[in-house]
């Protein structure tokens, strides 16, 4: 059988009151009803229904908590723990989540916006890490040093592009003035030798 956690505790807290239900009944059946046992008795279901309002109110956050790991591990990142105070382990723990999730969406933001750009031939905008910790740190630095390696094969690849298509053009140019330069000295050899006879 698989229960919850805070059916678990209900299940504590409600075993305490009837037991102590059974002790004070076999208390009244032995030596009469007496109004101290019975104030007690009322006072353990009291506790047992506070310690109930307890559990399901210090544990909801754990709802919370586990569809939004539901959620990134379906690779969505924009859900958030809200209402948690953190006062407790439980509240430490969304917070916790929370920063982690910031970290992970700003990380993959930056991932993609840097990579966008410099596939638009952007170069200028890298990825900015500041505000990020440890490896994702890390990971946006050695991304950076990545994009400037490709900003710089594009770059490379742009000027042979344009290097070719001057070279290309000035060859086009280049025949084209020589069978004029040709036919010019054809002429100008023509007349001149028109003029020598």
């Amino acid at each position: 059988m698989n229960s919850s956690l805070q059916s678990r505790f209900s299940a504590l807290l409600w075993s305490f009151s009837l037991g102590t239900l059974v002790i004070i009944l076999t208390s009244f059946a032995r030596h009469g009803v007496d109004v101290f046992m019975l104030g007690f008795l009322l006072a353990g279901i009291a506790v047992s229904a506070w310690g109930q309002w307890l559990t399901r109110r210090w544990l909801r956050p754990l709802v919370q908590l586990d569809e939004v790991i539901l959620n990134v591990s379906q690779g969505r990142f924009n859900s958030r723990i809200s209402g948690v105070g953190d006062q407790d382990e439980i509240g430490q723990l969304c917070w916790n989540v929370n920063d982690m999730l910031d970290q992970l969406s700003a990380f993959f933001r930056e991932q993609e916006t840097s990579f966008r750009a410099n596939l638009a031939n952007n170069f200028n905008r890298m990825a900015m890490n500041g505000g990020m910790h440890g490896g994702f740190k890390k990971g946006l630095v050695n991304q950076n040093i990545l994009l400037e390696g490709m900003a710089g094969q594009k770059k490379s690849a742009m000027r042979d592009k344009l290097i070719s298509a001057a070279h290309h053009l000035n060859t086009h140019h280049l025949l084209s003035n020589l069978a004029s330069n040709q036919q010019d000295l054809k002429i100008i050899t023509d007349n001149m030798e028109a003029l020598a006879k």
